[in-house]
């Protein structure tokens, strides 16, 4: 049984939701699973639109730095209509501690502030996976590893102590990779490798995040030819030695017979000195020969006093 007054005040409320139905609608609610992720030090928040959102709803998200309302930004993403903002300004430092915040917007109303969970950068971002480059010589090959780029700050300046983990293995043969871990050096030589094969390596990086990197893509490089065995080289050396100090344990022991065989005391005899300095036969045979003159008998007739000629003696032209 309802008095004359209850009665008169439900009226009012039905006259007034038939003149201005926004009046008893309900809020605007709030998106739902807000999440704000990082990688390689950026910043994103992403979020659902609210339940039974209508068409048109928008959004403004904004940053909240340590848990203080004070330190919140809002000019981040302002009525938007996509559903994530990207937070990351160059103000934000990689060792703080941030929280995401979104609100939905429908007309001149918005919901209350959404918030995500807390994310502290160099602890929970998560860490891409670096650049890997190869260079073979010989049955040799150097891994040159370049670290991941962040949106903030460089990689060893917010992480100094850094360690490198490389798997290799012979193309095709994936299963039988070889491990080398824990190098602290961005330049890794893998030594003893087989001559004109060809080999792919993936490295990945641990910091004090408590989450490794990512893996990096498969590189792959084919070595030279062999350089020779190290225990070949070895041998020859080792050979090389034994024979110079043979030698000259030898020339210590013999040294006079070899002396005297080199340089002898006793002089030669005269006459095979002679021998040793006279000039060769052949030799004096060839100055000494000389060739018989050519020559032809001429007469000459002189005329006489008679008018005759007389013969003369021939001379020789």
């Amino acid at each position: 049984i309802f008095s004359c007054r209850d009665l008169v005040d439900r009226r009012v409320l039905v006259l007034i939701a038939l003149i201005d139905p926004s009046v008893t609608s309900a809020a605007v609610n709030a998106p739902t699973n807000v999440s704000l992720s990082s990688y390689n030090m950026d910043l994103v928040l992403r979020w659902d639109p609210p339940e039974g959102a209508a068409a048109g709803v928008r959004y403004t998200a904004g940053l909240l730095r340590g848990r203080s309302f004070r330190n919140f930004t809002e000019d981040h993403c302002v009525n938007v209509s996509s559903t994530w903002c990207d937070l990351h300004p160059q103000t934000i430092s990689p060792y703080g501690s941030y929280t995401g915040q979104v609100k939905a917007l429908l007309g001149d109303q918005s919901s209350d502030w959404a918030s995500s969970l807390p994310v502290t950068l160099d602890i929970d971002t998560v860490i891409g996976p670096p650049n890997v480059t190869l260079l073979s010589s010989g049955t040799t090959m150097d891994v040159s590893i370049r670290d991941p780029e962040f949106a903030v700050s460089k990689f060893k300046e917010v992480y100094n102590q850094v360690q490198y983990h490389l798997t290799y293995w012979e193309d095709g043969r994936r299963e039988q990779a070889d491990n080398v871990n824990n190098q602290s050096h961005s330049l890794v030589t893998l030594s003893g490798l087989k001559a004109r094969t060809r080999y792919c390596v993936q490295v990945q990086v641990s910091t004090r995040n408590p989450r490794p990197s990512g893996v990096s893509r498969p590189v792959c490089e084919r070595t030279g030819e062999s350089d020779g065995a190290p225990w070949a080289v070895a041998l020859l050396t080792f050979l090389l030695l034994a024979a110079i100090l043979a030698l000259g344990l030898v020339a210590r022991l013999y040294r006079r017979s070899i002396s005297h065989v080199l340089c002898p005391r006793d002089a030669l005899p005269s006459h095979l000195k002679e021998y040793l300095l006279a000039p060769p036969t052949s030799v004096v045979k060839v100055w000494s020969y000389s060739q018989p003159e050519e020559f032809h008998q001429v007469s000459v007739a002189i005329p006489q006093e008679d008018g005759g000629t007389g013969p003369t003696e021939p001379e020789a032209a």
